[in-house]
């Protein structure tokens, strides 16, 4: 193969992935605020959980949204090895590194606190 025969090749490769590609319109939106991601369940609001505490440091969601937060604990060295939700009674170790989901409930507008298990950290899920 020469370098002008090449060349086609290249070019007929290039627009024939360029037609694969789904036209501007049925490419998937960005991602909202706060990190949540829709799916076929509701939103996943992933929580990175550092040195620091928690990251995003508070979330808003819509009454009547399905969400669930996702928490995954990134240092090992950190008070914040578990989450609790006082106001609803939940409370979840955190493993290193290993996503955990909880579930949030958003009947009603109101603030639902969350923090470690030793109460030094403390975020809130904002429900409007």
């Amino acid at each position: 193969m020469n370098i002008q025969q090449f060349g086609i090749f290249f070019a007929l490769a290039f627009l024939a992935a360029a037609c694969k590609s789904p036209p501007p319109s049925e490419t998937t939106a960005a991602p909202p605020a706060n990190g949540a991601a829709p799916t076929a369940a509701g939103k996943v609001i992933k929580v990175s959980v550092g040195a620091h505490g928690f990251d995003p440091s508070s979330v808003t969601v819509a009454r009547g949204d399905n969400v669930t937060m996702e928490f995954t604990r990134t240092a090992e060295k950190t008070c914040a090895d578990k989450v609790v939700f006082p106001d609803i009674g939940v409370s979840k170790e955190l493993p290193l590194n290993t996503p955990v989901g909880i579930s949030v409930p958003t009947d009603q507008a109101r603030r639902l606190t969350f923090q470690c298990g030793m109460g030094m950290y403390r975020s809130a899920v904002l429900v409007q």
